[in-house]
């Protein structure tokens, strides 16, 4: 029997070897199963007794680099998510701010409103026929550190503080919610956008079905990603519109197009 291979996660917990994850992870970005067969083959000569899962990403993502730009890309995903910032910026409120547009919600950012008690600095104000949501967008540079239930309770406060001006409180992430953190928000009506999470309305699947690729999946050197994002220019959409090279339009029509 063959012995069962112990990967590290990047929180330091152990699981299982599970090819499992790469085949569904490499599915849901487009690959073809004949690159995911020769993948997995070489993932297999890869692999050694506590392998981080960071060492595996690396690996698969320099061999999709080799056979198809636009799956890199979109394989990338969750690691351009946390490139997704700059100093002093507020480059994942705006992002989030496009998401919802997406939604049909009129938005507006860093609006401050009045409380009973207090002013609030809300991140987003996002506004849908009798629908006013509060939107708290709290982004992480490390993808293990998910978001904890102080940051549920802080949102919720301030909800009520707000006194009926806003109707629903909304908290959204790069990263994964805790257990408690979706437990209370069940409980008091917190909405949650993270990733992974909630099925089907998650962080990823609405920039997959939106086409809502930030440009840091293209693995821009930093002083022109940051260029780009000075000028509030967050997506492969927008990009698009730019003037830029043919071959970075190429790379940005194989993302969009699911090639």
């Amino acid at each position: 029997m063959k012995k069962q291979i112990v990967v590290e996660k990047m929180n330091g917990d152990n699981e299982p070897y599970n090819p499992k994850k790469i085949v569904n992870s490499l599915k849901r970005v487009g690959a073809n199963d004949q690159d995911i067969d020769e993948i997995l083959d070489k993932v297999d000569g890869k692999l050694y007794e506590g392998i981080k899962t960071k060492e595996l990403f690396r690996f698969i993502h320099d061999e999709l680099k080799n056979i198809h730009q636009g799956v890199c890309c979109r394989y990338n995903l969750k690691k351009s998510m946390i490139d997704l910032r700059i100093d002093g910026g507020f480059v994942f409120e705006k992002f989030m701010g496009e998401i919802l547009k997406k939604l049909r919600y009129k938005t507006e950012l860093n609006k401050v409103i009045e409380g009973k008690f207090i002013p609030h600095e809300i991140d987003i104000l996002a506004k849908k026929e009798n629908e006013i949501l509060m939107v708290e967008a709290k982004h992480h540079g490390k993808p293990w550190l998910g978001e904890s239930i102080h940051t549920a309770l802080y949102v919720y406060a301030r909800f009520l503080d707000l006194n009926k001006k806003v109707t629903k409180p909304m908290l959204v992430t790069n990263t994964k919610f805790s257990p408690q953190v979706k437990k209370y928000s069940r409980g008091v009506g917190i909405r949650l956008m993270g990733w992974k999470y909630p099925e089907g309305n998650s962080l990823e699947d609405n920039i997959e079905k939106y086409g809502m690729y930030p440009i840091s999946v293209l693995e821009l050197e930093k002083n022109e990603l940051d260029s780009y994002f000075e000028k509030g220019i967050l997506t492969l959409d927008q990009l698009r519109k730019e003037d830029i090279s043919d071959k970075l339009k190429e790379k940005i029509d194989l993302v969009l197009d699911g090639k």
